[in-house]
């Protein structure tokens, strides 16, 4: 919708898959979709906003969601706004044993009700202050922080809404 609308809008993911699915059912905007390691690539563009749905509860390691901070804060512009949407109910944590992502699992798929494999990921939940503590520290402010929904794929999220220091 937003490109149809004439925004300038770069949609990024670490899957080649995800992109060129992208890419062919956006034909027309297929400029507009870019394979991106956000903790280990890196661009020359800066943003006027970035919306980053469901990537920091990627990262486990310390040092990797201090990288993904980074690469918002040097993407950013000075005026610029970043809204983080992550996994979580804001009072709970918990983490993923990292040498046990990518293991195949089972699961049901929740159109077909089929049973597939796929592969695990790792994930990192933390609570409000926590994420909080996060954002500071890498040299951001919270403009708005909470919790809302994001329909059919998950209850609860966390989200927060942040300007550079």
């Amino acid at each position: 919708v937003l490109l149809e609308q004439g925004y300038d809008l770069l949609a990024t993911d670490i899957s080649p898959e995800a992109i060129k699915y992208c890419q062919r059912k956006y034909i027309e905007f297929r400029d507009n979709f870019m394979v991106l390691d956000c903790i280990n690539d890196k661009h020359t563009k800066t943003y006027d906003f970035i919306f980053a749905v469901a990537v920091l509860h990627m990262f486990v390691l310390d040092e990797d969601r201090n990288k993904y901070y980074k690469y918002i804060y040097n993407h950013l512009n000075e005026n610029g706004y970043a809204l983080i949407l992550t996994m979580g109910d804001g009072i709970n944590e918990t983490s993923s044993d990292i040498t046990k992502a990518f293991d195949n699992i089972k699961r049901t798929h929740q159109e077909s009700n089929q049973e597939i494999i796929v592969a695990t990921t790792s994930c990192r939940i933390v609570n409000f202050d926590t994420l909080s503590k996060e954002i500071k520290e890498n040299k951001f402010n919270i403009v708005e922080s909470g919790i809302t929904e994001i329909e059919n794929h998950f209850d609860k999220i966390m989200y927060v809404l942040i300007t550079k220091h």
